[in-house]
């Protein structure tokens, strides 16, 4: 249903202001290892970012149903940066996202998170505690 959605009105299907800045940013201008976290389903969040033009080839990913809660998705796609990355830990962790969920997920799991998005979005994820980039 999804895919003839996008079929039907591909409008829908803009990415998030910022996000495939930050994105290409992280893979090809920073030493930073980066790996893909979604609540979504795996075919649902691959047509989402093709449809937005995101190209995530290469990158460790973990989706809806690699964990029951958004922190087992998180985890796990930590884990396969870890093992795709070929190291034992990281000095820090930064969970970027749009969303209040986003927010409170990384809190949980002690990562630094960092909003993207503009407009209201903007003072809405800072009052959450994120910290934010237009």
């Amino acid at each position: 249903m999804l895919n003839d959605r996008y079929h039907s009105n591909s409008t829908n299907f803009t990415e998030i202001t910022g996000a495939s800045i930050a994105l290409n940013r992280l893979k090809r201008e920073s030493d930073w290892a980066v790996a893909i976290a979604t609540g979504c389903w795996r075919e649902s969040a691959l047509l989402k970012l093709r449809a937005a033009q995101i190209d995530i080839e290469g990158i460790p990913a973990a989706f809806a149903e690699d964990g029951l809660s958004r922190e087992e998705i998180l985890e796990t796609a930590v884990l396969q940066a870890l093992q795709d990355y070929r190291v034992d830990s990281f000095a820090k962790t930064v969970s970027i996202g749009d969303g209040l969920w986003d927010v409170r997920t990384a809190r949980r799991l002690g990562f630094t998170f960092l909003g993207v998005g503009g407009g209201e979005a903007v003072a809405f994820l800072e009052r959450a505690g994120g910290k934010t980039c237009d």
